[in-house]
């Protein structure tokens, strides 16, 4: 058993934690570069109040495109967030699996 365990945590027991923490830090710092560069250039091209006409609101063509691209970048991170997550644990399973059948367990 103490065999099986080493084979699996690499005589480091936090390993999985080490490195999925390494992946979130990583994550967290594209993350505040991302908002470090929307949030200027949204305090820059400030939206103007919206125009009511006939029932519709009208937006500027740039405000449109600053909402869109700040959309889009957001949407962007939670897809990233989520593959590196099920890829890594897709992995650590698949690793796990294999380190039980050369045990034979």
């Amino acid at each position: 058993m103490k065999r099986f365990l080493q084979k699996i945590f690499h005589k480091n027991p936090l390993s999985y934690l080490g490195w999925l923490g390494f992946i979130g830090v990583v994550g967290f710092l594209f993350s505040i570069l991302c908002l470090a560069i929307l949030v200027p250039r949204a305090i820059y091209y400030q939206f103007p109040q919206p125009q009511v006409a006939n029932g519709m609101v009208q937006l500027s063509e740039q405000s449109y495109l600053q909402s869109l691209f700040c959309s889009a970048a957001f949407v962007c991170l939670f897809i990233l967030m989520l593959a590196v997550f099920s890829i890594s644990l897709l992995v650590f399973r698949h690793r796990e699996k294999r380190a039980l059948r050369e045990t034979g367990a």
